[in-house]
């Protein structure tokens, strides 16, 4: 069963705020692992506060989901890793999907959201096995072609895709599809396996926030408790991690368990 610690929500705000800091610093520095090794001081407080955080532990089952859940927040767990290399953005789910978008932290998403609206961005439950196999290849067409380089991928794999229940889809106004997600879910743990755009078209930024905000809708109808990023923080731009804190994302030690 998947469990999670808890902490004072003041120290929690600390010590994301501790991590934050020194993860914006290591990206700007471009240096990677060698960054950490020139300064071990403000290295070793990182990884004090990253030990610190709370810790979600994930015990998936055998079924077709749950290994992959298992597989996508592992992450090369048999590695040599740091504690920064456990550290990821979740989306704690609420029992009433209100709880979720209600409160000042939520303004930049209602925002979004209701910008996307307006641009005529809709959403849909992917259910249909051929358009889901369309999709995919849509999904291969882009990211090899992506005009972002860092999001291009010469061979992309993305067969397994079709092996997990819950996918949604936005469209734009015309009817392009816009962005993908497709999650696996298993134990009350949703992993965040696929979470893209599929054009580089004005309405895309904002169509993320309404997909983040209609992928924690279904998962409230699933009573899944926590969305987690499969992509560890340390390996996420500034502008992302900042779009993950717009959203209702903080950062937390993953424990993934190995049976």
């Amino acid at each position: 069963m998947s469990t999670i610690s808890t902490i004072d929500d003041r120290d929690y705000e600390f010590l994301e705020s501790q991590v934050n800091g020194f993860l914006d610093q290591y990206e700007a520095a471009q240096s990677g692992i060698a960054y950490l090794l020139r300064r071990p001081r403000s290295t070793a407080a990182a990884f004090a506060s990253a030990r610190r955080l709370p810790t979600l532990r994930v015990s998936s089952s055998e079924t077709v989901e749950g290994r992959a859940v298992r597989r996508e927040l592992s992450r090369g767990a048999r590695r040599l890793r740091t504690p920064l290399h456990n550290v990821s953005g979740a989306i704690t789910i609420p029992v009433a999907f209100d709880e979720y978008e209600a409160g000042p932290s939520k303004q930049t998403l209602r925002r979004k959201v209701r910008a996307a609206q307006k641009r005529g961005v809709t959403y849909e439950v992917v259910t249909d096995p051929a358009l889901r196999r369309e999709l995919v290849d849509i999904a291969d067409a882009y990211e090899r072609a992506n005009p972002r380089e860092r999001y291009r991928a010469d061979s992309p794999s993305n067969a397994d895709l079709l092996d997990y229940d819950l996918w949604l889809l936005a469209r734009t106004a015309a009817g392009t599809p816009l962005l993908l997600s497709v999650t696996p879910i298993d134990d009350g743990v949703a992993a965040l396996r696929y979470f893209r755009t599929l054009s580089a078209s004005p309405e895309a930024s904002d169509a993320r926030y309404l997909m983040t905000w209609a992928l924690v809708r279904e998962l409230t109808g699933r009573h899944v408790h926590h969305l987690v990023d499969t992509t560890i923080s340390m390996h996420l731009s500034h502008g992302l991690r900042h779009f993950q804190r717009m959203v209702g994302f903080r950062l937390l030690r993953l424990e993934v368990v190995e049976d």
